[in-house]
C-alpha cells in the first residue's frame, strides 16, 4: 500500500477513525500497533510472521539487558540480540539477493516458492531490524527509557506510516511519546493539522509531479546507455538526482505528516542536502536518521578512536561509508558508493584546514562555491548507485564523454525531453531561491491561510494533473 494509492489513504482515515474514538490511552496504542500489523499484512502476508518474531526476540533480549545485574551478561545479551538480528537481516536480504541461497531457503520457508520477489527483500527490513538494533545498543548504554511494555515497543517497529521506508527511529525520541500526549487536544488540532497537510502535500507533490515524471526519462536513458548521447546521459545524470531526493524525501514527508494524525513526531530525514558546502554537511541534510544511526552506533564503535591514531577516524569513516552502502543492498556498485562517500567524508575531514586558509572570497560567494561544488560530487556518486553493475560505468563514462555527440545538445532533445530539462532546471534553481525564500516555512508558521491554502489547492491540481497513469514505485521500498 504504496502512500500514493487509493487503498493507502483508505486505510489511514479508517484507522485515524478507530483511534479518535477510542476510549483511553491504552486503546489508542493498541489500535496503532494493531495497525503496524495489519498493514504489514496486507502489504506480504507471508513476512509478518517474521516482523513478529524480531519483535519478540529483541523485545526480550532489551529487557534482559536492563535487568542483568552483571556487566559480562549484559554484554553477552547485548551480542545476542545485535548478532541475531544482523544475521536475521543477512539471510532475507542479502542471501535472497544471491540467487541459489536464497532458493533453497524460499523452499523451507511457506509462501515463498510462488513470490521470489518477496523474497529478496521483506518490506521494511531494513529500517526495523536498525530501530531493534539501535533499542538494543540504547538498553546497554542505559539509553532506553525503562520498563518498555510489549505493546509499546511492538508500535515502536511497526509504527505503519514509516515502517516501509523510514525514518529510523530511536526509542528515547518515539517512546515517551506514546506517553506524553496520546491524543490531539482542541487548541493544538488546527495547527497540526494544518501542518499534517502541509507535509503530506508536499510530500506527494515531490513524489507525483516531479520524481515520476522524471523516473521515465531516466529509465530510459540508463537502460540504454550504450545508444544515448553525451547530452541524454548528462541531462538523465542530474535527473536522477532530483528523482531520488524527490521521491524519497516525498515518501518521509507523507510519512511525517500522516503520524502527525496522531500527535505523534517522526523526526525530520532531510533538510535540503542539494544545499549543503560539504561532504559532512550533506550526511547531516541527506537521509539524517540513517546518517546519525551510522554515526552513533557504528562509526563511534569501531576501535581506535581513542587511541589518539590519527588514522583511525579516517579508517572509521570508511568502514561505516561502506556498510552505509552494503546496507542498501548486496551488489559491488553500493559498496564502491559507499567507500566513494566514506573517502569524500575522509578528504574533507583532512582538508580543512587548508580549505580555511584558502578561504579569500568573500563569505557568500564562498558558500556559493562550495555549495555547488559539493552538488557535483554528489550527483557523480549518484551514478553508482543508480547502475546495475560496475561494468556499466565504463559505458557510462565513454557515453558521457563521446565528444561526436555533443553538437545539438538542445535541439537533438525531443519536446518531452526539453520537458524534462525545464522541471530540471525548475528544481534546481528552487534548491537556491529556499535560502532566500523558504516558501514551506512560511506557509507553516501561517496555518488555515488563504494565500497558503490557495498555493495548496494549486499543488493538489498540479498532483492530479500530471500524476503517472502507471504507478511508479518508491525508489527506497527496495532497500
Amino acid at each position: 500500500m504504496p502512500f500514493d494509492s487509493l487503498l493507502f489513504w483508505i486505510f489511514l482515515a479508517a484507522v485515524w477513525l478507530l483511534w479518535l474514538i477510542s476510549p483511553s490511552a491504552l486503546y489508542r496504542r493498541v489500535v496503532l500497533a494493531a495497525a503496524g500489523f495489519v498493514f504489514y499484512y496486507l502489504a506480504q502476508p507471508t513476512f509478518v510472521v517474521l516482523l513478529l518474531m524480531v519483535t519478540v526476540f529483541t523485545y526480550l533480549v532489551g529487557t534482559g539487558i536492563q535487568r542483568a545485574a552483571l556487566p559480562q551478561m549484559r554484554q553477552r545479551l547485548l551480542w545476542l540480540g545485535v548478532g541475531g538480528s544482523v544475521l536475521c537481516l543477512a539471510i532475507f536480504k542479502y542471501a535472497g539477493m544471491m540467487g541459489r541461497a536464497g532458493i533453497r531457503l524460499a523452499e523451507i520457508i511457506p509462501g515463498l516458492q510462488n513470490d521470489a520477489a518477496q523474497f529478496i527483500l521483506p518490506l521494511g527490513i531494513s529500517y526495523y531490524i536498525f530501530q531493534a538494533i539501535g533499542y538494543l545498543v540504547d538498553c546497554y548504554r542505559r539509553q532506553a527509557p525503562e520498563k518498555v511494555g510489549f505493546l509499546d515497543y511492538a508500535l515502536f517497529l511497526s509504527f505503519f506510516p514509516h515502517i516501509t521506508a523510514g525514518p529510523i527511529l530511536r526509542s528515547a525520541d518515539f517512546l515517551p511519546q506514546l506517553r506524553a500526549r496520546a491524543r490531539l487536544s482542541l487548541q493544538m488540532a488546527a495547527p497540526v493539522l494544518w501542518e499534517s497537510l502541509l507535509l503530506i502535500t508536499f510530500g506527494l507533490f515531490k513524489k507525483m509531479v516531479i520524481a515520476d515524471n522524471l523516473a521515465g526519462y531516466v529509465n530510459e536513458v540508463f537502460s540504454n546507455l550504450a545508444s544515448a548521447s553525451s547530452p541524454q546521459i548528462l541531462l538523465a545524470t542530474y535527473a536522477y538526482a532530483a528523482q531520488i531526493y524527490c521521491d524519497f524525501s516525498g515518501y518521509t514527508d507523507v510519512a511525517l505528516g500522516a503520524a502527525l494524525l496522531f500527535g505523534l513526531r517522526l523526526p525530520a530525514n532531510f533538510r535540503w542536502p542539494y544545499l549543503a558546502n560539504s561532504a559532512a554537511d550533506f550526511w547531516n541534510r541527506w537521509h539524517i536518521s540513517l546518517s546519525h544511526w551510522l554515526r552513533d552506533y557504528v562509526y563511534f564503535s569501531l576501535p581506535g578512536l581513542r587511541s589518539g591514531s590519527p588514522f583511525a577516524p579516517y579508517r572509521n569513516l570508511l568502514i561505516t561509508m561502506a556498510l552505509c552502502g552494503l546496507w542498501h543492498g548486496a551488489g559491488w556498485t553500493f559498496f564502491l558508493w559507499g567507500l566513494y562517500h566514506g573517502a569524500l567524508l575522509a578528504a574533507y575531514r583532512a582538508g580543512q584546514p587548508l580549505w580555511r586558509r584558502l578561504k579569500a572570497l568573500p563569505d557568500w560567494l564562498h558558500n556559493l562555491c562550495a555549495i555547488i561544488f559539493v552538488q557535483q560530487l554528489v550527483v557523480a556518486g549518484w551514478v553508482l548507485f543508480r547502475i546495475e553493475k560496475v561494468g556499466d560505468l565504463r559505458v557510462y563514462i565513454g557515453g558521457l564523454f563521446n565528444l561526436d555527440s555533443l553538437g545539438g545538445a538542445i535541439s537533438a532533445l525531443s519536446s518531452d525531453k526539453k520537458m524534462v530539462a525545464g522541471m530540471l532546471l525548475l528544481f534546481w534553481l528552487g534548491q537556491f531561491l529556499h535560502q532566500s525564500y523558504p516558501l514551506t516555512d512560511y506557509m507553516k508558521a501561517r496555518p488555515w491561510n488563504p494565500w497558503a491554502m490557495s498555493l495548496l489547492l494549486l499543488l493538489g491540481l498540479a498532483i492530479v494533473t500530471f500524476k503517472q497513469s502507471i504507478a511508479v514505485p518508491f525508489l527506497y521500498f527496495k532497500f
